[in-house]
């Protein structure tokens, strides 16, 4: 989420809001550690949290930026406002699939799966570094 976050902040926007209904819930470990990751970036720099759908609106009146914490909140806030930028994370099939302009941090669950598969094997407590990219899909 630092480097999505990143890439939105060198596109200037004025106006970014973080999209995450997640925070809500004190079970949501990785999405927390997005909102992490995204606020390291933001640092003192204006935006806004929005965790719930209705407080999207449909139109921003300067150039907006929703950062969503996975790409099913991307989805619904693209769907939901026009004329501004949304990004997410997870890289779901669908966006490519239907040609849905959200760029989106992406990851082999495969790899991730077999680093964590060989640390149980070996009993080890290592933590696994993901690789990871940012997929951009344009319509």
């Amino acid at each position: 989420m630092s480097e999505m976050t990143e890439k939105v902040l060198n596109e200037k926007p004025q106006n970014i809001i973080y999209f995450s209904p997640a925070l809500n819930y004190s079970d949501a470990y990785a999405q927390k550690k997005r909102y992490e990751g995204f606020l390291n970036v933001v640092g003192n720099k204006k935006h806004s949290v929005v965790t719930n759908i209705e407080d999207i609106k449909e139109r921003y009146n300067e150039k907006t930026t929703i950062i969503c914490s996975n790409d099913y909140y991307a989805l619904k806030a693209y769907f939901k406002s026009s004329d501004v930028k949304v990004v997410g994370f997870d890289n779901i099939k669908a966006i490519d699939k239907y040609k849905i302009g959200i760029d989106s941090v992406g990851y082999s669950v495969s790899e991730i799966a077999n680093a964590a598969v060989e640390i149980i094997r070996r009993n080890g407590k290592e933590s696994v570094i993901v690789k990871h990219f940012i997929a951009e899909h344009t319509v």
